[in-house]
C-alpha cells in the first residue's frame, strides 16, 4: 500500500515547498525556473520568467487529481509516447532536495486529463485538476518565450523620478514630467516649443504616472523576420522613465499597423488611438495593445 501511495503522489503539499521546477523536454534545451523572493522567478539564469504562466504549472503540482487508471494493456502506448515526447518534471525544495520527479505523457483522448508516470514506477495515472477540466500538459510544453515575463513597465509612482515623452514628428505634444520636491513639474521636449504658463494639473500627472505600475505586453515578438528593419525606422514615439534608483528605461514604439498592414501613417500624439498596437523594444522587441498602452501617448496639453 506504501508503494501504491508513492506511485500515485505527484503532488506536493504547499507551493511554498517549490523552489525550482525543472522542465526536460526531448530533443530541447531544458528549462529552469528557480524562486527569487515571494514571487519572483528566473528562468535559464538568465529571464524573468512570468509569474502567472508558472503559477498555472504549480496549480498542477500541487491540486492536480487522479481521474483514473489505464489499462494494462494501454501502458506500452503511453510509455512510447512517453519516450518518444514526454517531458520530465523535477521539482525540487529550499536545500535542492529533489521532492518529485516524473514524466508527462499525452493527453487522453478526449483531452481531459493527462498520463503520467512517476519516476521508478511503471503505473500510469490519468491526473486531472478538478472542476477546470483540460490538458495538464499544455502548461509544461510551452516554448521558451511562453514562459518570459512580459511586464514593460512595473513602477509605482513613487518611484519615478522623471518621465520623457517625445514624439518624433509631432514637437509640440512632447514633454517631461520631473519630480521636484513634493509635486510634479511639465516642459516641452523640444525648447523652441512654448511652454505653458499654467500650473500643470498635479492629480493629473499622478493619474498618468500611475498608468506605469503595471503594463505587460502581449507578445515576445524576437521571432519577427523583420525586426531588424523596424529598428532602423523612425519610432512613433519614444518614452525615457527614470525611476528614484536612477534606472532608466528609454524604450521606442513604432507604429504595427503601418509596418505589418501597410496602414496610412499616423504621427501625432492624438492618432495613437487610431493604431491597434505597436511594436515597442526594450532590448527585446514585443507587440502592445493599444486598448492596455493607448493611455500613455498623451500629450503636452492634456496636463493644463
Amino acid at each position: 500500500m506504501s508503494s501504491i501511495k508513492e506511485e500515485r503522489e505527484f503532488t506536493v503539499g504547499s507551493p511554498d515547498l517549490i523552489h525550482k521546477i525543472v522542465l526536460k523536454r526531448v530533443n530541447q534545451e531544458p528549462l529552469v525556473f528557480e524562486k527569487k523572493g515571494k514571487n519572483n522567478w528566473l528562468l535559464n539564469g538568465k529571464y524573468k520568467a512570468d509569474e502567472v504562466v508558472v503559477g498555472y504549472m504549480i496549480q498542477v503540482l500541487t491540486n492536480a487529481k487522479m481521474k483514473s487508471i489505464p489499462s494494462r494493456n494501454a501502458l506500452e502506448y503511453i510509455h512510447q509516447a512517453i519516450k518518444n515526447r514526454g517531458i520530465v518534471v523535477e521539482v525540487y525544495g529550499a536545500n535542492d532536495d529533489v521532492l518529485k520527479k516524473f514524466s508527462i505523457g499525452s493527453d487522453v483522448q478526449n483531452g481531459d486529463a493527462t498520463y503520467m508516470v512517476m519516476d521508478g514506477f511503471e503505473q500510469a495515472y490519468a491526473m486531472e485538476l478538478p472542476a477546470l477540466g483540460g490538458s495538464l500538459r499544455s502548461r509544461f510544453e510551452q516554448p521558451l518565450d511562453k514562459y518570459r515575463d512580459k511586464y514593460i513597465y512595473r513602477e509605482p509612482v513613487a518611484s519615478i523620478k522623471s518621465v520623457k515623452v517625445e514624439y518624433h514628428n509631432d514637437k509640440n505634444n512632447s514633454y517631461v514630467i520631473e519630480k521636484k520636491g513634493g509635486a510634479y513639474e511639465i516642459t516641452p521636449v523640444d525648447k523652441a516649443v512654448a511652454k505653458n504658463t499654467k500650473s500643470p494639473d498635479q492629480n493629473k500627472i499622478k493619474t498618468y504616472l500611475g498608468f506605469f505600475e503595471e503594463l505587460g505586453a502581449e507578445l515576445l515578438y524576437n521571432h519577427y523576420e523583420k525586426k531588424d528593419s523596424v529598428l532602423s525606422l523612425t519610432p512613433f514615439c519614444t518614452i525615457t522613465l527614470v525611476n528614484e534608483s536612477n534606472e532608466v528605461k528609454k524604450y521606442d514604439y513604432w507604429d504595427y499597423d503601418k509596418i505589418v498592414k501597410s496602414t496610412v501613417s499616423k504621427e501625432r500624439s492624438a492618432d495613437a488611438i487610431h493604431i491597434n498596437r505597436f511594436f515597442v523594444f526594450t532590448g527585446d522587441l514585443y507587440t502592445v495593445q493599444t486598448q492596455v498602452f493607448g493611455k500613455i501617448f498623451a500629450s503636452y496639453p492634456a496636463f493644463f
